[in-house]
């Protein structure tokens, strides 16, 4: 939800490729788990289930895929 906090537990990750022969850099985060914990203000807490709260599993790759593809289909280039 929009203006909750999160934890996020994971690494960094530091990538290096050739563009036009010029060497390029981008540093991206690696998610290992995230948790939410906390409501937006002004907002009350939900009733929390048996599971609320554990970290959501996570393959870190999957993230940076996921962030990858948003940046193909807003027209960034790397």
């Amino acid at each position: 939800m929009k203006g909750s906090r999160i934890y996020i537990d994971g690494r960094l990750r530091t990538r290096k490729w050739s563009s036009n022969g010029q060497d390029r850099y981008t540093t991206e985060i690696v998610v290992e788990s995230l948790e939410m914990i906390g409501a937006p203000r002004g907002h009350e807490q939900p009733d929390r289930d048996a599971n609320a709260g554990a970290p959501m599993p996570s393959n870190g790759d999957e993230w940076v895929r996921a962030y990858d593809e948003a940046e193909s289909t807003q027209g960034i280039v790397k």
